[in-house]
């Protein structure tokens, strides 16, 4: 199903069998669900079998856009306008699961074309049970969009890789996992600024930067206040602190990386022995980040079983 509403004048791609899921679920159980479903049975009477796929996916986009289930998307991405005029194409396809869901930019490779638009594409993975709560559909939206948004504003000079060069591999991930607590931070802030952010997102935004900054507790606000009250962040400014948190922090004896609070990590006397077999010079009143804590903590779990 491909549809260019008018408002935008961007091309949207559903593939079909979301559409028909999507719709065959909004529709149960409401007035209209007896036309539709003669409508669907006059086809499997009177057309040839060859046809019929093409006349059922007729058949749903029709109903589909009756009623309104792509108005959502429709709103999302007329607030976006950058990436109206930036990309070429999107397209919204079916997601394995409800937490599979989200947005990504797509750049095709050859850097011969002119037309920078043509480069980018927006995929949208979605589960068909989502199009049934248009407000969630939406708050969905506009936090994945803006994030593609982002991608393709030059002052925010994203990258697709990340520089973790002089890491330990072992914390790459809490890097990464860092830099995307703080991404969705400031992407929260924006929205809850405009009035478009979903109920709670303050919260649930710094429940995800506690997981990954073990910040003590009077340092709290002010280090997430940075990230979700204030505009204008960039991705350097992101990497930067996903690797070293910087004030208020120390850098752990064991992998050099800026951590919150190395006392106060509880350390059984296992966990110590294993420390002091890699890092003879270490006390246990130098302390360790979490992460290296429950790294060892890991690895002698690892070994008894």
């Amino acid at each position: 199903m491909r549809t260019t509403a008018a408002s935008l004048g961007l091309p949207i791609e559903y593939e079909p069998c979301l559409v028909e899921e999507a719709l065959v679920l909004a529709i149960r159980g409401h007035a209209p669900e007896p036309q539709f479903r003669d409508e669907r049975d006059r086809i499997y009477e009177h057309e040839e079998l060859e046809q019929r796929d093409a006349t059922f996916q007729d058949l749903h986009a029709r109903w589909f856009d009756a009623l309104g289930l792509d108005a959502p998307l429709i709103q999302a991405l007329g607030e976006q306008q950058t990436l109206v005029r930036g990309t070429r194409l999107c397209r919204v396809v079916s997601a394995k699961a409800r937490g599979k869901e989200g947005a990504d930019l797509y750049v095709r490779p050859d850097g011969s074309l002119i037309d920078a638009r043509e480069r980018h594409a927006i995929l949208i993975r979605l589960v068909p049970t989502t199009f049934l709560d248009p407000q969630g559909l939406l708050g969905l939206l506009r936090h994945e969009l803006l994030h593609i948004a982002d991608m393709l504003d030059p002052a925010f000079g994203y990258e697709p890789t990340l520089e973790c060069s002089g890491i330990d591999p072992s914390l790459e991930t809490l890097v990464r996992n860092r830099y995307r607590a703080l991404w969705n931070a400031t992407v929260g802030g924006r929205l809850q600024r405009l009035g478009r952010a979903r109920s709670r997102t303050r919260e649930r935004c710094l429940a995800d930067f506690l997981s990954v900054f073990p910040i003590p507790a009077d340092e709290v606000e002010a280090a997430f206040a940075c990230w979700f009250d204030t505009p204008d962040h960039t991705h350097a400014e992101l990497v930067a602190y996903a690797r070293d948190p910087g004030v208020g922090s120390t850098r752990c004896p064991l992998c050099r990386a800026s951590a919150f609070g190395l006392g106060r990590v509880q350390l059984d006397a296992a966990v110590v022995d294993a420390i002091r077999r890699d890092f003879v010079d270490w006390r246990p009143e130098l302390g360790v980040c979490r992460q290296c804590a429950d790294l060892y903590g890991s690895r002698l779990r690892a070994h008894r079983e």
